[in-house]
């Protein structure tokens, strides 16, 4: 059978087949109460955003772990940038249970896209393909990561997507959402500047700017203290110890 015959067929096939793997892995692996818990997703800043509450002010005042909204669970500062929990504003509507099942599925998706990707473009064979395939999703890093809901899938997808898709829309769109992790932020922004993707930067700073802008309006708190907060808040509350930019420098969100 030539899969490249089927590409949306198989694609779709393979997302189920991870999303089911990965949730049988993730309960068979690990404890369901006290591992799958997708830090990452940051669903309870989120979902105080959706109810127009202040994260950071609470965070500030000691507020932050008392709030009804907080899951014991879910443990999690807002550590990204203020774009990131608007992107993710959708599943802050819903249950936290129901949030990180959708976020599960995405993340599924991405990894099979992110893989569909580079064996297309490596124009690697189908004998090989199944193989990687099932080495690739039996791993235990990857199901740990899934399990912890990792938003640097995200991160790989912008690059992946930024080499080897042709969509300059989907690029970009990928790229300013990688961006809100600010462990990986200043990765992209040297790169771009390097390669002189001058719209890029510009969408960037726009629309992680008009991110800020609307949130302060939003919990009506102070812009420039907003903006300051992104950046010192996660350094206070976040542990050193990633090999990265922001660790050298003294933050580590």
């Amino acid at each position: 059978m030539n899969l490249t015959k089927y590409p949306k067929f198989i694609t779709i096939i393979f997302v189920l087949l991870f999303y089911l793997a990965m949730r049988l892995m993730v309960f068979g692996y690990y404890c369901p109460d006290c591992a799958f818990t997708s830090r990452d997703l940051l669903w309870i800043p989120t979902k105080m955003l959706t109810e127009n509450l202040d994260f950071y002010r609470l965070v500030i005042d000691g507020l932050y772990t008392s709030n009804s909204l907080y899951e014991s669970k879910n443990p999690n500062i807002p550590v990204y940038a203020i774009l990131h929990y608007y992107i993710m504003y959708p599943l802050g509507l819903t249950s936290f249970e129901i949030a990180k099942e959708i976020w599960l599925i995405i993340n599924c998706a991405i990894l099979v896209h992110i893989f569909l990707l580079v064996s297309v473009n490596a124009k690697v064979e189908n004998k090989n393909y199944i193989l990687i395939l099932f080495i690739f999703l039996c791993s235990k890093p990857l199901i740990y990561s899934i399990a912890l809901g990792q938003f640097s899938t995200i991160c790989l997808y912008a690059f992946v997507c930024y080499f080897f898709m042709k969509n300059k829309v989907i690029k970009i769109l990928t790229i300013i959402f990688a961006f809100t992790k600010l462990t990986f932020s200043p990765i992209l922004g040297i790169y771009f500047l390097i390669k002189k993707e001058n719209l890029i930067i510009a969408l960037l700073i726009t629309t992680h700017l008009l991110a800020v802008i609307f949130f302060s309006f939003q919990t009506q708190g102070e812009l420039f203290q907003n903006f300051i907060y992104q950046f010192t808040i996660p350094k206070q509350y976040q542990t050193s110890g990633a090999i990265d930019f922001m660790t050298i420098i003294g933050n580590n969100p």
